[in-house]
C-alpha cells in the first residue's frame, strides 16, 4: 500500500509542476507589440513660433479636445481626448479589443529661427476593455493626426497670377477702368 500512495503523490507532483510550468510560459508567450517603423514624435513647420501657437490653440479648441495645460512661456500644451473603441484602436499597436480608450497628447513647440517651429508630439494612451484599464503603445497614427491637424489650420498666403495686375493697380481700379471701357464702346457712334 506504501508503493501506490507514493506514485500518487509522484504523479500530482509532476502533473502540478508542468502546469505550473505551463501557466509561466503562457504568460510569457505573448511579446510586446512590436511596430515595423519607429513613431514619429518631431515634426518642422516653416511657419514662426506665434503664428504655429495661435493656429494650434484654435484648431484644438475647434477638435474639441480638453486643454488640461496651456504654457505659451514653456511652449507647451497638454491635452485629452476621449476615443470611442474603433478610434482608440486605429491608435494602438496592441492587438486587443477596447470599449473606450484615453489620450493624453502633449505638443512641446521649439523656435528653430529661420527655419521656423519644431514640434514634439508624445502621447500616453490608456484603454479600457470592460474590465481592466490598461497602458498600451501608440502605433504613431494619433501623433500624426494631432501634426496634420496644426498643419492644416496654419494660415497660408494665396496667389493668384489671374489677380495681379502688370501696372501694379488695385482690383477697385481695374473694375472701374473696364467699367469706363465698356461705357465708351457701348456709346453710338455717329453715322455718316
Amino acid at each position: 500500500m506504501k508503493p501506490v500512495i507514493s506514485v500518487l503523490i509522484q504523479r500530482s507532483a509532476c502533473i502540478f509542476s508542468i502546469m505550473v510550468i505551463c501557466f509561466y510560459l503562457a504568460g510569457c508567450a505573448s511579446p510586446p507589440p512590436m511596430i515595423q517603423e519607429p513613431v514619429k514624435r518631431y515634426f518642422e513647420v516653416d511657419t514662426s513660433l506665434d503664428t504655429v501657437w495661435k493656429s494650434s490653440v484654435q484648431a484644438l479648441v475647434e477638435k474639441g479636445v480638453i486643454i488640461s495645460i496651456i504654457d505659451k512661456e514653456n511652449c507647451l500644451i497638454v491635452v485629452e481626448e476621449m476615443l470611442d473603441g474603433g478610434a482608440f484602436q486605429r491608435t494602438t499597436a496592441e492587438k486587443a479589443y477596447f470599449y473606450s480608450g484615453l489620450a493624453r497628447v502633449s505638443l512641446l513647440f521649439t523656435d528653430q529661427g529661420e527655419k521656423g517651429t519644431g514640434i514634439n508630439i508624445n502621447s500616453v494612451l490608456q484603454g479600457f476593455t470592460g474590465r481592466y484599464n490598461y497602458y498600451v503603445t501608440s502605433n504613431g497614427a494619433l501623433e500624426k493626426d494631432y501634426f496634420l491637424l496644426i498643419q492644416n489650420n496654419l494660415p497660408v498666403r494665396k496667389t493668384y497670377k489671374w489677380l495681379e495686375d502688370s501696372d501694379g493697380k488695385t482690383d477697385a481700379e481695374n473694375r472701374g477702368e473696364k467699367k469706363t471701357n465698356v461705357q465708351e464702346e457701348s456709346a453710338p457712334k455717329d453715322r455718316q
